[in-house]
């Protein structure tokens, strides 16, 4: 997904929804910003599963929820659009 957005005056921007929804990003999470060459790369801070966060249930190893929502539908588009992009420039 790809889209243009602006500073303000204090410096701050705004990620688009489907982005914020996409990562699960709510007010207070933190990303970590990199410049590099002539781009910024944002990632989001304490997202990696640990093996301490994995549990056996059931004889199945599994990551517990964050309790946050995920839209299924919203992440297949999104996916589907970052696909088209890559393939078609």
């Amino acid at each position: 997904m790809s889209s243009t957005i602006s500073v303000d005056e204090a410096g701050r921007i705004e990620l688009p929804k489907a982005i914020r929804d996409r990562f699960q990003l709510s007010v207070g999470s933190q990303l970590r910003v990199e410049s590099i060459g002539d781009h910024l790369e944002l990632t989001p801070v304490g997202r990696e599963a640990s093996e301490s966060a994995i549990v056996e249930r059931n004889g199945l190893l599994m990551v517990p929820s964050t309790g946050a929502s995920f839209d299924a539908l919203d992440a297949v588009a999104l996916e589907r659009e970052r696909r088209e992009a890559d393939i078609l420039g």
